[in-house]
């Protein structure tokens, strides 16, 4: 608020700069404001470090402005809570700096990222969630035959705008989602579709207004709402929104009673029998925010296995050979694949740094491929590469966590009794390496490994390492495909012992009894696991109870969680739509 006005008309077209080490992302541009509503969560995959924060003005012609900045020192930040403060702007004496930005910060390490917290909202104003979805047939406004179309959303005074698609007559915006304060003078969404030129004025392509009244309280709705003119131009298609507006006394209400049901929820969940709920949740519904929820859920309670069990037995089930098995992008394999970053992170730490490491200071050393500079003569650098990135797991001064060989011990019996103990050894490295080793390997960063993003040629090298090692996994030698490739099917030879051995170790439940590997859930964790849990109940309850046993559709806890949405949609539109 109050910004430095740095244009000739009085205002500014602000955006904002976060950066945690070489880390950094930035907001969406307002223009003309002094006092811009961002309505914007961005995330930084390895906060580790003071986040500096910068604010600008963009300019199209020129050098962009400085508006001054600030810095939220690290020790600001604890582990999985949130801190919402306004902070000053500075900046040297001679650009006279004026202003304030509201942030709410999260610093998280579990994976799941509250996305716009309701504590950001509750104060007494009703809300509107906003999901920009899709076009569907607009007019074409360009030479071309196509648009580059966005939409501009405004309620009261609070205005937003989606990213521009380009080349596009039905386009798709991925993760547009706008919160809007709604104060008692706002009555209608009013909103408008504009076709982005980089010469001149941008073209109108139509608008629409959806009265707010109209929506009911607490409950998301879909709405596809068709484009009228602004003035003179030529129209057509529709917009889909996705909506849901809280009332202030549900939204204080919701706060209010939300930690009560904690318990409750967790024991339809996880406890007896229904289980099959969100088996059958998982069955209708692939995401990677329901598997990493659920999880974290699971876990919290000492019951993880249980839910993995449970998700890996009915894959293995329905594999008809063997050679598909955990090939795709599933339920069980994206479940196992956070239940390892989560319980097997420090494993990981340890068990990478040298690999990792090694290949960065390759780099295009280990290039094999001709057509990218490479030649046979690096192979040698990058079979080092490779050595030490294998046998940093092989032989990691942290063992494999407990939890996790009882899990493998499970897929490796799973596995033996369907096929045979050749498919399940397989599977299991499948699992360990293909799911989880290698793209940590390939993208060190995201996993938290590096502190800083690697650069081009390093990237290259990590690629090359996981590429390695994947064919380890898989079995497959290098050949035909990529015959440069063929000088490490040396390497694969010399480590097929080895890395056998090992999944034989981690493939054998520990014979002492595993620890639990939970840590403590805050109150906003534990709500927001069970709101988005909840929230996907809810989208899908009718597939989820077709899949449910006979005896258990005419009261199953389907039903009861039902009934309980009401009193979380508040706190479930503020988190991810589906993935």
């Amino acid at each position: 608020k109050e910004l430095k006005s740095a244009d000739a008309n009085g205002f500014s077209d602000p955006y904002v700069v976060f950066q945690v080490g070489g880390a950094k992302v930035k907001t969406k541009t307002i223009k003309k404001s002094l006092n811009p509503n961002f309505n914007e969560m961005l995330q930084i995959a390895q906060p580790n470090g003071d986040v500096k924060v910068t604010v600008m003005d963009w300019d199209r012609v020129g050098k962009n402005d400085f508006l001054g900045e600030f810095t939220v020192v690290a020790d600001m930040l604890k582990n999985d809570t949130t801190l919402e403060k306004w902070f000053t702007l500075t900046g040297p004496a001679s650009a006279k700096i004026t202003g304030e930005v509201h942030l709410l910060l999260h610093l998280s390490t579990k994976g799941i990222i509250p996305q716009l917290l309701p504590k950001l909202v509750s104060k007494g104003a009703a809300q509107l969630f906003v999901k920009v979805v899709k076009g569907t047939n607009l007019a074409a406004k360009d030479k071309s035959g196509t648009s580059d179309p966005y939409v501009k959303l405004q309620v009261g005074e609070q205005t937003a705008k989606t990213a521009v698609v380009r080349k596009q007559l039905n386009p798709d915006w991925i993760d547009e989602e706008f919160y809007f304060e709604v104060d008692k003078q706002a009555k209608q969404l009013v909103l408008q579709v504009w076709d982005r030129d980089l010469i001149g004025s941008d073209d109108a392509m139509g608008g629409a207004r959806v009265e707010l009244s109209a929506l009911p309280d607490g409950s998301e709705v879909e709405r596809v709402v068709s484009l009228t003119p602004l003035a003179n131009e030529t129209v057509s298609g529709s917009i889909t929104l996705r909506l849901c507006r809280i009332s202030a006394q549900r939204a204080a209400a919701n706060n209010s009673i939300a930690a009560g049901n904690y318990a409750e929820l967790v024991g339809l969940l996880v406890q007896s029998q229904d289980i099959i709920v969100v088996a059958s949740l998982c069955t209708v519904y692939s995401s990677d925010e329901v598997a990493r929820t659920l999880v974290a859920l699971f876990e919290s309670q000492h019951q993880a296995h249980r839910l993995l069990n449970q998700l890996l037995f009915r894959e293995i089930k329905q594999c008809e050979h063997a050679e598909t098995l955990f090939r795709t992008d599933s339920m069980a394999t994206k479940s196992v694949r956070n239940y390892l970053r989560l319980v097997a992170a420090g494993f990981l730490q340890q068990a990478l740094a040298d690999g990792v490491a090694a290949a960065c200071a390759a780099g295009a050393s280990v290039e094999l491929d001709p057509s990218k500079g490479g030649a046979p003569s690096n192979a040698a650098a990058l079979t080092d590469a490779c050595r030490r990135a294998l046998q940093g797991v092989l032989h990691a001064p942290t063992p494999v966590p407990a939890a996790v060989r009882g899990l493998f011990g499970a897929v490796d019996m799973l596995v033996a009794q369907r096929f045979d103990s050749v498919v399940a050894k397989k599977a299991v490295g499948s699992l360990m390496f293909l799911r989880f080793a290698c793209p940590a390997l390939a993208a060190p960063d995201a996993f938290g490994l590096l502190a800083n993003p690697p650069d081009k040629q390093q990237r290259r090298a990590l690629v090359l390492v996981s590429k390695v090692i994947q064919n380890l996994a898989n079995g497959v030698r290098f050949g035909q495909k990529e015959p440069f490739m063929t000088p490490m099917n040396g390497f694969l030879d010399e480590f097929r012992a080895p890395y056998d051995e090992f999944i034989t170790h981690i493939a054998t439940k520990p014979k002492s009894q595993m620890n639990p590997t939970s840590q403590k859930v805050s109150q906003d964790d534990k709500i927001l696991q069970l709101a988005t849990i909840v929230r996907h109940l809810e989208n899908n309850y009718d597939r989820v109870k077709a899949q449910l046993p006979k005896d258990l559709r005419a009261q199953s806890s389907a039903d009861k969680l039902k009934d309980a949405q009401a009193s979380l949609t508040a706190l479930v539109f503020c988190l991810a739509n589906e993935a």
